[in-house]
């Protein structure tokens, strides 16, 4: 059993949130982005497969007092992790 996942998304990494109505842990990334000279920020999650199995795009996302919504399907590593991309509600 692989327990890294684990590790980083219930250590100092982790944080709060609810995707979906569902209540768990996850990574809360939010990394400078620029596309076409417009920058801005590229919100993402990167979190359990077993903690939250059935991410869809289009779902809510709340991280601490913020709003989003899944803007693809999750990206899954192949570890037991997986990446969803996130955008403004």
């Amino acid at each position: 059993m692989n327990f890294a996942p684990a590790l980083l998304v219930n250590g100092p990494f982790g944080t709060d949130v609810v995707i979906d109505g569902v209540a768990g842990r996850a990574i809360f990334d939010e990394a400078y982005a620029e596309a076409f000279d417009v920058a801005g920020s590229a919100p993402r999650l990167t979190y359990r497969v077993a903690d939250f199995p059935s991410v869809a795009r289009g779902q809510a996302v709340t991280v601490g007092a913020r709003s989003f919504k899944t803007a693809a399907v999750p990206e899954p590593d192949g570890t037991g992790m997986a990446v969803v991309r996130l955008h403004q509600a």
